[in-house]
């Protein structure tokens, strides 16, 4: 029943849908379900150091490179500890349980679907390149399919989300070299929401638990799963 109401609700505002040519997947919350190991691990680490973990200070850190998470939260609870050292510490609670990390439903139906009908696709992720390998290594029989990945730390990708440049140099790495209106793009945070939004994509958000609803109607097409998405909304071939 949810995803039947789900594309009812997609039909009802298809006239705001333009077609599109090629697709972008984030990563963690997207593709794997990383978001709540993350939550946790976030949680162990500044609770040894003695801080308090709220929803709203982990909202901040969300869909961000880890650098960038070692840098917000040593300002947010005025830490007195080295960037890499938090890090470390982050990684330890999270890396052990990443390492068998699951797929998201629909994601394998939907991947194969697009590589089947010839439709480019790229991911586009704020991990590291050696994070991203550990979290994939699994799922080498789709990382295989996509054209291109971008991660944290890629030399052309000058800041993180929430600004564009990592979609905008995914894009730019498509043979086609589309115009990024062209794009369509997956998210689950409201800094990857905004990063896509900037970069004039349309993007479809299967938010994690800490986007408000009112970020919601930011996106091109809010939905509860990718189990529910139908690629024809976005003039592509529809799931037979």
């Amino acid at each position: 029943m949810k995803r039947q109401c789900s594309q009812c609700l997609a039909s009802r505002v298809e006239r705001q849908f333009k077609p599109v040519t090629h697709f972008i997947f984030d990563l963690d919350g997207v593709i794997i379900d990383s978001e709540k190991i993350y939550k946790k691990a976030f949680q162990k680490t500044v609770e040894d150091y003695g801080q308090t973990f709220t929803d709203a200070s982990y909202r901040m850190m969300s869909g961000r490179t880890g650098a960038n998470v070692a840098k917000i939260t040593i300002k947010e609870y005025n830490l007195n500890v080295l960037p890499a050292d938090l890090i470390n510490k982050y990684r330890g609670y999270s890396y052990p349980a990443l390492i068998n990390v699951e797929l998201l439903p629909g994601v394998e139906r939907l991947i194969k679907h697009l590589y089947q009908h010839h439709v480019p696709i790229a991911i586009a992720t704020s991990s590291a390149k050696e994070s991203f390998m550990m979290k994939t290594r699994r799922f080498g029989h789709l990382i295989n399919l996509f054209d291109h990945i971008v991660c944290g730390g890629d030399p052309e990708v000058k800041t993180g989300k929430p600004d564009p440049d990592i979609y905008l140099v995914c894009a730019s790495r498509f043979a086609q070299k589309p115009h990024p209106s062209k794009c369509l793009v997956f998210e689950d945070s409201e800094i990857g929401l905004r990063a896509a939004l900037s970069a004039n994509m349309q993007v479809v958000l299967t938010p994690n638990e800490t986007v408000p609803e009112e970020i919601w109607a930011l996106a091109t097409l809010k939905i509860e799963s990718l189990e529910v998405f139908a690629p024809d909304l976005f003039g592509l071939p529809a799931f037979t």
